[in-house]
């Protein structure tokens, strides 16, 4: 048996309704298009789904990050949807408790063929 722990997070999820004729600073619908600006929304942080005006989840049709430069971080994300969205929501990472994760594996030889 291997016998161990490992650290693990467990995260704070902050949840929040955005109407997209009152979008906050940062981000931008364009068309069935929503920019989002990765200084303001950090993508290991946020995530972002959109809803028509019948209030059904629209499909993710690409998301593309833009960089400066090749290789650099990215400036800015945008999420193309099938539809026309309405409203967002949002949902974003506030805090990361840590934890151990205790584990017992047992260890079985390879069979021979």
């Amino acid at each position: 048996y291997a016998v161990g722990s490992m650290p693990m997070y467990i995260a704070a999820i902050d949840k929040k309704t955005l109407e997209v004729a009152h979008l906050p600073k940062g981000l931008e619908l364009k068309g069935n298009a929503l920019v989002v600006d990765q200084a303001l929304f950090p993508s290991e942080a946020w995530r972002f789904y959109a809803k028509d005006a019948t209030g059904n989840y629209l499909k993710e049709a690409l998301a593309v990050s833009h960089s400066a430069e090749p290789h650099g971080p990215p400036l800015f994300d945008v999420h193309y949807f099938y539809g026309q969205p309405t409203q967002f929501e949002s949902y974003t990472r506030t805090d990361l408790t840590p934890v151990q994760y205790g584990f017992e594996v047992k260890l079985d030889k390879v069979p021979a063929d």
